[in-house]
C-alpha cells in the first residue's frame, strides 16, 4: 500500500475500533517490519523466545485505553478476495500474540469457499474466537470508502 492509501485506512481501523472494542482510541498505525518483532518481544514476557518470532502481518495499530495502557491490534489487507489460507495465518498470528483485536480488511469480500464455511456457526466461532483474541472480518468495502457496519463478517450483532 502506498502512503495514500494508508492514510485511507486509518479512519476505516479507527470505526472498527470505536465499533468492536470499548474504551480504546486508535492511537499509532505501523507499517509491519522489525517493529512488530520487537514490540511482540516486549509484550510476549512470559515466551523466553518471543524475540525470535517473525510476525508477519500487513500493519499492527497500538491502540490506548483510558487509563494509559495499549493495545496491540494486527491489521492484514486482502489483495484479492479473502481466502482460507490467508485467514489461517492471521489466526495462528492472534493465537501466538494475543492482541487485543485482529482485523481483516477484503476489500474485494471472501472466496465462495470460505463464506460457505464461515455461514457454519461452529466454524466461524472457532476461527474467529471472539472470546480471547477476536478477530473481525471487514468485507467487500475499499478503506478508503466510508465506513459501513453492514461490512463485518460474520454480520456484527449490536445492542
Amino acid at each position: 500500500m502506498s502512503n495514500t492509501e494508508e492514510l485511507s485506512l486509518l479512519p476505516t481501523l479507527r470505526a472498527i475500533l470505536d465499533t468492536v472494542v470499548d474504551d480504546y482510541t486508535l492511537k499509532s498505525l505501523h507499517v509491519c517490519g522489525h517493529q512488530l518483532k520487537s514490540h511482540a518481544a516486549t509484550t510476549l514476557v512470559s515466551f523466553s523466545d518471543a524475540r525470535h518470532w517473525e510476525i508477519s502481518v500487513d500493519y499492527f495499530a497500538l491502540a490506548e485505553k483510558r487509563d494509559g495502557s495499549l493495545g496491540l491490534v494486527l491489521v492484514n489487507v486482502s489483495k484479492g478476495a479473502l481466502g482460507l489460507t490467508e485467514l489461517g495465518e492471521l489466526h495462528a498470528y492472534s493465537r501466538a500474540v494475543k492482541p487485543l483485536l485482529a482485523v481483516q480488511i477484503a476489500p474485494t469480500g471472501l472466496s465462495r469457499d470460505l463464506y460457505s464455511l464461515l455461514l457454519r456457526p461452529e466454524v466461524s466461532e472457532r476461527l474467529l474466537k471472539r472470546h480471547t483474541s477476536p478477530i473481525w472480518i471487514y468485507a467487500g468495502v475499499n478503506p478508503s470508502e466510508p465506513f459501513s457496519i453492514d461490512a463485518f463478517f460474520p454480520p456484527l450483532r449490536l445492542g
